[in-house]
């Protein structure tokens, strides 16, 4: 998983702070390839 990459910075990511709300907007405009640390973070906090 391309995630697991990206699993040490998340912890600094401010979306940590966000709501389940604020996430799906993120997952939906971030839904390209170019940050898939966006979707991983919400599995994670999940």
């Amino acid at each position: 998983m391309t995630g697991l990459e990206f699993m040490p910075p998340q912890r600094a990511m401010p979306t940590v702070h966000m709501g389940t709300a604020d996430f799906r907007q993120l997952l939906s405009s971030a839904k390209g390839p170019e940050r898939p640390y966006f979707s991983f973070n919400a599995y994670a906090i999940r």
